[in-house]
């Protein structure tokens, strides 16, 4: 499951990839946040949300740092 965050760096890569310019890039990524800002904002709530109560960590939340934590959620 990917964040929010991580789709817009995806995006990001994949519009590197077929423009030949870091304005065009900016300007279609713009757009992206433009037209979807409420469903990534949807999602990322929902994810936490989803996170919180899932409890699948909660035992071994002590053991995990933050980052372990993030990693086994969202990569």
């Amino acid at each position: 499951m990917k964040t929010a965050i991580q789709q817009i760096i995806e995006l990001e890569s994949d519009l590197t990839r077929m423009f030949d310019s870091d304005y065009r890039v900016g300007l279609a990524i713009l757009d992206y946040i433009r037209e979807n800002k409420k469903e990534l904002l949807e999602k990322d709530r929902a994810q936490i949300i989803e996170a919180f109560k899932s409890g699948e960590l909660l035992p071994t939340l002590e053991n995990l740092s933050a980052e372990e934590y993030y990693k086994q959620l969202f990569t």
